[in-house]
């Protein structure tokens, strides 16, 4: 059941972020990196992570990674790393 509801929540994770990548304002395209910010801070573990990367991949038909390289610059994607490494296993 634990399993189940983590997985539930990492597909909506993964759809956060997908909106927050995909993000525009009055048609122009960006990125919401505080809305990622607030996935990445609000996944609990890496393995959490995990799971949010691979539901991302099987919405979407992308990597999560391919996708956070893209649109952000590499220092913000470390930064974020950071987050997720900072967190248990």
């Amino acid at each position: 059941e634990f399993e189940k509801g983590l997985s539930q929540k990492a597909t909506l994770w993964a759809k956060r972020l997908h909106e927050a990548i995909n993000y525009s304002v009055m048609g122009v395209p960006g990125t919401d990196e505080d809305a990622i910010r607030a996935v990445f801070l609000e996944i609990p573990t890496q393995s959490a992570y995990k799971l949010t990367v691979a539901a991302y991949e099987k919405l979407y038909g992308v990597s999560l990674g391919v996708d956070l390289a893209h649109d952000l610059e590499f220092w913000e994607l470390g930064d974020f790393m950071k987050i997720i490494k900072s967190k248990p296993q």
